[in-house]
């Protein structure tokens, strides 16, 4: 029996392979700018800990090599990261003969100091150039793409990759910035990094053969365990598409009525409207009448929050019949719609003939600001409404249909008061009874909301 002896002989074929084998290892590092070293390990470990931390061309890449890089945030969090350190030129005076035609022409740099050992054509990893002074296009040409370049001649040949050149004159003049481009290429275009304290963002970065630069890929955003624990909590969806049978939904409804009622009906359903909820105000009523349909006795203070608000609304036959009949859909800090002080609101109003004019109100205080649409809405039609708060105190939005219809000043009402969210209807009864039943059905609704700081 023979017995042989196996060896490590990768080094006598590192051209085949990799210059070196090594282990993995740890690399940390941490500073305004940051320069892994290759020679070091494949893995490095950057600790954000000021606002700006920059890795710079990491020296000593292997070829072949696959390396991670490790991100973390500091218990502040919000750090941010750039990658690259590129060398740009500029001011070098320059002419642009486009002779070649399409989208391919070639620069003839004049003087300025430059070196052209930096600029690279390679597939992927092309360097750009930037030009000003091209007074037939009134933006510019700029990001050309290398192609080749002749240092004997001191031309660059270059493509636009996105437009085409129309000059076919030789214009003169021109000044250039050259960027050096084939540092970090992130191949997914996504460059974000994990914002919150304690989180960890994944990068792997595979070399090329000539080990002088790399593709960037995100692997992954992590965090804390107990951060991830307290940020789903306040991210939040909930829909009630009224099909369970009951009135009181998915979402246990508060309901409120007089002369009014509120059920689950099979009117309306076809094969896009499976379950509805029927809203009427009673015929004959001699007596104010209304219907209101909450979010139970769960109130929300939208300055600190993204939040919406959508439903499918279809106003039945006779609903707009009589005028002043009254149908809502927002946000309330009161039982009934009518009766609210702050909040923000769709109100259609019946017109007598059929019609519905659509209303935008905000509230604050008691004070209403009442936007009228121009828009009417009509009988036996389905339609959507939304009503949105975005972030950064933006304007409340007003949506039908997908297409905004009104942006409320924030100021116009007093968003720190608690307030729920839902529809309702309200006939103000002044000596004229209700010559029918006035209905609408709403076949679904949706709340969406995002807290903006940790509930914890």
């Amino acid at each position: 029996m023979t017995t042989k002896q196996f060896t490590t002989a990768l080094n006598d074929n590192a051209s085949t392979v990799k210059d070196v084998a090594f282990e993995p290892s740890v690399d940390s590092l941490s500073g305004d700018t940051v320069t892994p070293d290759g020679s070091n390990g494949n893995f490095f470990d950057i600790y954000l800990d000021r606002p700006m931390t920059r890795i710079t061309m990491p020296d000593n890449f292997r070829n072949g090599e696959t390396y991670r890089f490790q991100i973390r945030q500091d218990g502040a969090g919000g750090r941010f990261l750039r990658w690259g350190d590129k060398d740009t030129f500029t001011g070098l005076n320059a002419s642009i003969n486009t002779g070649m035609g399409g989208a391919t022409l070639i620069i003839y740099v004049h003087s300025g100091t430059f070196d052209w050992d930096v600029l690279r054509a390679d597939a992927g990893r092309k360097s750009f150039i930037n030009s000003s002074g091209f007074s037939n296009n009134v933006n510019n040409i700029s990001g050309l793409k290398l192609v080749s370049f002749d240092e004997s001649a001191g031309s660059i040949t270059v493509t636009a990759p996105n437009w085409d050149i129309i000059d076919e004159n030789t214009v003169a003049g021109i000044t250039l910035s050259v960027e050096n481009a084939f540092y970090f290429i992130d191949e997914k275009g996504d460059d974000w990094i994990g914002q919150f304290p304690y989180g960890v963002t994944m990068f792997e970065v595979f070399t090329t053969t000539d080990g002088e630069s790399a593709l960037l890929t995100k692997k992954g955003v992590y965090s804390n365990s107990l951060y991830q624990n307290a940020k789903i909590r306040f991210e939040e969806q909930l829909t009630d598409d009224f099909i369970n049978g009951s009135d009181d939904g998915f979402l246990n409804w508060r309901e409120a009525s007089s002369n009014g009622s509120t059920a689950v009906s099979s009117a309306d359903i076809d094969e896009n409207h499976i379950g509805t909820l029927r809203q009427q105000l009673v015929n004959g009523a001699t007596a104010d009448g209304r219907t209101s349909t909450t979010m139970g006795s769960d109130e929300f203070v939208v300055s600190n929050m993204r939040v919406g608000i959508e439903g499918i609304i279809k106003p039945n036959a006779n609903a707009f019949s009589t005028a002043d009949v009254n149908y809502y859909f927002g946000w309330i800090d009161n039982v009934q719609f009518q009766s609210s002080n702050n909040g923000a609101m769709f109100k259609i109003v019946a017109d007598g003939v059929g019609n519905g004019r659509v209303h935008c109100i905000t509230q604050d205080g008691g004070a209403d600001t009442d936007y009228d649409t121009g828009i009417d809405l009509v009988e036996d039609e389905w339609h959507s409404l939304h009503v949105g708060f975005p972030p950064n105190g933006v304007g409340v939005m007003f949506i039908i249909d997908s297409y905004l219809v009104y942006i409320a000043d924030r100021s116009t009402m007093d968003d720190t008061q608690k307030m729920t969210c839902g529809f309702g209807q309200y006939y103000d009864y002044a000596g004229t009874a209700l010559p029918n039943n006035k209905e609408w059905f709403i076949d679904a609704f949706s709340l969406k909301y995002r807290m903006n700081n940790d509930r914890i």
